[in-house]
């Protein structure tokens, strides 16, 4: 029920209005009524209301006055005016503070109802909005460790520029960065010693390398990211009285924990890459940058597992800082897999690993590259439902790269790797395409007698209904309306040619209610009518 106050100072047509009938009749019940505004605020002030009608002029405080409070400490309250004051200054003053209507006396009960049912209606309305917007909101609440995880991938891959609103978004998420002197950030890898043929252990182990980490970071965590299944980077920030250099202690002992307890736990090897400190949070993508290549160097010329970018970095830094460009490097390759071409393989492995150097220290930092080109690899596969742990088995793949002692050879065995990659997940995307168009063919074949829509057919698939026409068409040739209509018509060709057959009851048979519309629809596809069919059937 809705709750209403009525202000009346003549207490006759007070009365009145309180006995009518169409309070009940609207789910509205009257919980005071009084004689002026002053009396009414008090009430309000102590009571959930949701609707004040009142008159305009009246003792101690008049209508407009009352509207006028109510509107400042109670917006939510609506306010429907009457008075017996036909003045357009009152009218005008009533729309200034939002009535929701303004009833001349005297009123019928018919123009009274009319003004209710306009305001309850409002209210109706603003109810759901605030509901829904709860259910948003508790939405977002239950998902926030799911956007603190994204909101810090995004700093990571440099996707949120400085100045674009970070500490905005971040103090939304509750992150208090300001409480931070220092930032930095670690790169760990996790490789099976071996393959895991389980998808669900997979995403276990990677929770718990998650959850590990976390746990040894004491309190200078600020959120582990997971970049594929077995990459992870930490973001740390320093504590409070953390110097820099107890940062950095506390950094390389909670990589240190982490690898011990991350091997202990499962047959793997983990390496970890650590970056410099850094004072501004805005730093996080160079310092993750400095972090990777700090790995990367440990698979390729280090026997630590651990290493921190302030040991390489005079030989790696300038070539990681001035070249590689990880979201570009996404780009490129997505282009790739769009376009299908052979010729734009090469190209983006002349861009990326050029022909001309010859000196250890230029293979070594082209392997590099080639390591990164590899991870990201490893998502796009992630991506197109491709598990890479099937294309890139660690064991066989790293050795490889290893190996290579020239540019040339290298730079080939990218590009097979790039167009392997690629026709896997072609391979994958045709087979589901066809999954889906045989499973909307199966619906069809069930309920092509049933009143449905496309998007009846559609449910379970979870797929707009135009990206499922264009999947539907690629493979079959034909929207899902026209199959849907051609299954239906062969189906009545079939019935017609019985002899005991109906035309009105083939129709309904085949899910056309309108005998009209069946027989344009079959004249359209088979070039006669059901009734020239049935005849003579072709």
């Amino acid at each position: 029920m809705y709750r209403l106050v009525l202000v009346e100072d003549n207490e006759r047509e007070r009365m009145g209005i309180a006995g009518l009938s169409l309070w009940a009749e609207n789910g509205v019940e009257i919980v005071g009524a009084f004689g002026n505004g002053l009396s009414a605020l008090h009430f309000i002030q102590k009571n959930q209301v949701d609707i004040v009608m009142t008159d305009v002029a009246m003792p101690a405080m008049n209508g407009l006055d009352l509207a006028n409070e109510l509107r400042s400490s109670f917006p939510g309250i609506k306010v429907l005016f009457v008075s017996c004051h036909p003045e357009f200054e009152y009218a005008r003053q009533a729309l200034k503070l939002n009535a929701e209507d303004y009833l001349l006396k005297p009123f019928t009960e018919e123009e009274l109802e009319t003004a209710l049912s306009k305001t309850l209606a409002l209210l109706e309305r603003e109810i759901g909005e605030n509901r829904e917007r709860e259910r948003m909101l508790a939405l977002v609440r239950q998902s926030m460790p799911a956007l603190v995880e994204q909101f810090y991938r995004e700093m990571l891959m440099n996707e949120i520029k400085p100045g674009s609103g970070a500490y905005a978004r971040a103090s939304y998420l509750g992150l208090e960065l300001s409480k931070r002197a220092f930032f930095a950030v670690a790169y760990y890898k996790v490789s099976h010693k071996q393959a895991e043929d389980d998808a669900n252990e997979s995403y276990v182990d990677s929770f718990l390398v998650r959850d590990i980490i976390s746990s040894c970071a004491g309190g200078r965590m600020l959120c582990v990211v997971t970049l594929t299944l077995s990459h992870f980077a930490c973001v740390y920030g320093a504590a409070s009285g953390d110097s820099s250099e107890k940062f950095r202690h506390a950094v390389m002992d909670a990589a240190s924990s982490a690898i011990e307890r991350i091997e202990a736990s499962m047959p793997v090897d983990t390496s970890a890459g650590l970056s410099s400190l850094s004072l501004s949070f805005d730093s996080l993508p160079t310092l993750f940058r400095q972090a990777e290549a700090s790995l990367e160097n440990s698979y390729f010329e280090s026997s630590s597992r651990i290493v921190s970018y302030s040991e390489i970095e005079g030989a790696a830094a300038s070539d990681f800082k001035e070249n590689l460009d990880f979201k570009k490097m996404y780009q490129d390759l997505n282009d790739i897999f769009k376009s299908g071409s052979k010729d734009s393989i090469s190209a983006f492995a002349a861009k990326y690993v050029p022909f001309g150097f010859a000196e250890r220290e230029d293979i070594f930092l082209t392997k590099g590259k080639v390591y990164a080109i590899v991870n990201i690899l490893q998502l796009i596969c992630l991506e197109g439902n491709v598990n890479p742990g099937e294309l890139f088995p660690d064991g066989i793949l790293w050795k490889k790269l290893y190996r290579f002692n020239t540019i040339v050879n290298l730079r080939q065995w990218l590009e097979n790797i790039i167009f392997f990659t690629m026709e896997s997940i072609a391979g994958n995307r045709k087979s589901r395409e066809q999954m889906i168009a045989d499973s909307i063919r199966s619906v069809i074949a069930a309920r092509y007698a049933d009143q449905i829509s496309v998007s009846d057919l559609l449910t379970g698939i979870y797929m707009s209904t135009g990206h499922a026409n264009l999947v539907f068409k690629k493979a079959t040739g034909m929207t899902i309306f026209d199959y849907l209509t051609a299954y239906r018509i062969d189906r009545a060709k079939e019935l017609l040619a019985r002899p005991d057959s109906r035309i009105y009851i083939v129709a309904e048979q085949v899910g056309y209610l309108n005998i009209a519309h069946f027989r344009f629809t079959f004249k359209k596809r088979v070039g006669v009518t059901p009734k020239e069919y049935k005849e003579k059937p072709f």
